[in-house]
């Protein structure tokens, strides 16, 4: 296992752990301060951990009593070994069953941009997307 590859490992088991748990200081301990995020849902980007705070904390005050399993899949990690930076890119898999039985689960397009800061490796960057239905594109003119 490369240095890089153990870093991206600790950082998803250490978010398997806090979505689990819907503990939301230690996901948000995984992220730099100057976070930038380009989520999947309701805003444009979340410009700093705060941001990012209110956007946890609403999406785990939205989970309807039942557990939420994260797995992340078809991982690709780049790197250079020194150099401070470490960038993944894989897919990310949510699943969990609401109170009333109901199941849900979701697939997500994941890039992670990880730096070392002090002696910590912390995401800098995080970048979800998903397919777009194009039956609901609008095309505009150049």
């Amino acid at each position: 296992m490369t240095h890089e590859s153990e870093v991206v490992e600790a950082i998803t088991d250490s978010y398997i752990e806090a979505v689990a748990a819907q503990d939301v200081e230690a996901l948000l301990a995984l992220y730099a301060p100057d976070v930038r995020v380009f989520d999947l849902w309701t805003e444009w980007s979340f410009e700093g951990v705060d941001a990012w705070t209110r956007q946890i904390t609403a999406w785990f005050d939205s989970i309807d009593g039942g557990a939420v399993h994260v797995s992340f899949e078809d991982l690709t990690i780049r790197g250079t070994r020194g150099s401070g930076v470490v960038v993944a890119d894989g897919y990310v898999a949510y699943a969990s069953t609401d109170a009333d039985g109901t199941p849900r689960s979701m697939l997500n397009r994941l890039t992670w941009v990880i730096e070392k800061r002090d002696d910590a490796w912390l995401i800098t960057h995080e970048h979800t997307s998903a397919p777009v239905d194009e039956s609901h594109v609008v095309i505009l003119s150049r």
